[in-house]
């Protein structure tokens, strides 16, 4: 099952090619290694039309941070 058709002004009806050096693919393949993944092409279309990129970094130094906090708030919401 395919998806539903997209309305005529929403079309991708045209194909772009490019090349990029060493360093900017680099760059893009550092940005597609961190969540949400997304494709080569779908990033790419996402900085031609200007959309938001969204990287989700998680630094594991915070970790042992919010286990405490996520403690602190379990046993403040028992004692309510």
């Amino acid at each position: 099952m395919g998806r539903k058709k997209l309305p005529p002004n929403k079309e991708l009806k045209y194909v772009v090619c490019t090349g990029v050096n060493d360093e900017k693919y680099q760059e893009l393949m550092n940005i597609l290694s961190y969540p949400p993944h997304y494709g080569m092409s779908d990033l790419v279309r996402r900085i031609i039309e200007n959309r938001r990129i969204r990287i989700f970094i998680s630094d594991p130094a915070l970790d042992s941070i919010l286990d405490e906090l996520r403690g602190i708030r379990k046993r403040s919401n028992k004692s309510e």
